[in-house]
């Protein structure tokens, strides 16, 4: 599997692009879908665009790139009511409220090539989650290299967060981390440096 990192908006948060051969899944697609767009190629297929949480900066370019591939988006339950609410996704001034139709994630979906795991994690927002997709593992706000995501945004809660970081602890492969803001790291790296997992 082919993994593209894409950091996008003002929070230049990554949006990545997954390709099995002519498959294609889109995570958090937070700004430029004309960037996202150019990174896919004519006779790839856009499977569906997954959604590790509901704060605009992960969603915002959702409704172009539906309206461009005609995909289902999915998005954990609890985090649903942040895609319409300006208020609750945090852009009061950008105003993101989706239209697209949501599906909500299953505990694991199976799109085209691509079988991936569904873990809720909840703590930066009550319906934050994780995919595990072969050897990588997409944590959006959940887990950062060296960091964690906030607890203090709506829906947050540090004893939830509390909760999936002991969940990430039990996970005993060394996955490639692709977090929701910077760059890379794997499980095993964090395992040992992050201070919110020692």
């Amino acid at each position: 599997m082919e993994v593209l990192r894409l950091p996008v908006g003002l929070y230049q948060a990554n949006a990545y692009v997954l390709k099995n051969d002519l498959d294609v899944l889109i995570v958090d697609p937070g700004a430029r879908a004309d960037k996202i767009k150019f990174a896919i190629g004519e006779q790839e297929k856009v499977l569906g665009i997954l959604l590790t949480h509901g704060h605009f900066d992960h969603i915002s370019a959702v409704d172009e790139l539906v309206s461009a591939y005609g995909c289902p988006v999915y998005v954990h339950s609890e985090d649903k009511d942040l895609l319409s609410s300006p208020e609750r996704n945090y852009s009061q001034t950008k105003k993101v409220k989706l239209t697209s139709t949501i599906t909500v994630f299953p505990d694991n979906l199976v799109l085209g090539s691509f079988d991936i795991d569904i873990l809720h994690a909840p703590g930066h927002t009550a319906g934050s989650v994780l995919f595990k997709i072969e050897n990588h593992l997409f944590t959006g706000d959940v887990l950062f290299c060296g960091g964690i995501g906030r607890t203090d945004l709506y829906s947050g809660n540090d004893q939830d967060m509390k909760r999936s970081l002991k969940m990430i602890r039990s996970i005993h492969d060394n996955l490639i981390v692709h977090p929701g803001h910077e760059q890379e790291t794997t499980l095993f790296q964090e395992l040992r440096s992050n201070p919110y997992l020692q």
